[in-house]
């Protein structure tokens, strides 16, 4: 049967920015989208989320914005799997180019989960 996807996301509280989780049963994305950007734009950072369990359901999934509304980060049955810092999104907004690996932090940022 085949996998029927799950998509899970949280906007913050300024409502410019959210983080994205999309999986189409073969493979798994976490996205920081600013929602400022027209339509076809608005991803500015990606990464591939690989060794995700087998039979993962929606519920299984949380995407989290710190208590700063700074740093989005997914957790996936309460395990930490990624996050992003917005502050490098912004040097993207500006056109200047952000370090690749700048966006990427710990668990202790977010607040939550197994680093």
């Amino acid at each position: 049967m085949p996998h029927p996807g799950i998509f899970v996301s949280n906007v913050r509280c300024s409502g410019d920015f959210a983080g994205v989780f999309e999986h189409d049963g073969s493979h798994a994305y976490f996205y920081l989208y600013d929602l400022t950007r027209e339509q076809g734009s608005k991803a500015v950072r990606f990464v591939r989320i690989p060794g995700l369990p087998v039979g993962l359901r929606e519920k299984d999934v949380e995407v989290e914005w710190d208590d700063d509304q700074a740093t989005v980060g997914l957790f996936v049955g309460r395990k930490f799997y990624a996050a992003f810092a917005v502050g490098c999104a912004h040097d993207l907004r500006d056109g200047r180019k952000a370090d690749d690996d700048a966006p990427l932090r710990t668990a202790a940022a977010i607040g939550g989960g197994n680093p």
